[in-house]
């Protein structure tokens, strides 16, 4: 799974509940999981916004959760896509 962090802020990430390393702003970072549905929830650091949700990860491809700021939101755009 590879998120970026197309936003201004770090982003704290978590999986089935269990905290990963963060991406920094405007950065990538990939984490290494076996194929499966997590429940991946990101969270704006010191802030407000978040993003929930369950992700398919396959077999042979990158998931990729390319995530952006919504404005005043407090949920992150976030486009999932396999590469």
């Amino acid at each position: 799974m590879i998120v970026d962090n197309d936003t201004f802020n770090d982003i704290s990430v978590f999986v089935d509940g269990r905290r990963l390393e963060e991406v920094r702003d405007d950065k990538k970072r990939i984490y290494d999981l076996d194929p499966g549905v997590y429940r991946v929830v990101l969270e704006e650091q010191g802030g407000r916004r978040s993003f929930r949700d369950d992700i398919d990860i396959l077999d042979g491809r990158n998931t990729v959760l390319d995530v952006h700021s919504s404005g005043s939101s407090s949920r992150y755009d976030v486009l999932v896509f396999f590469d």
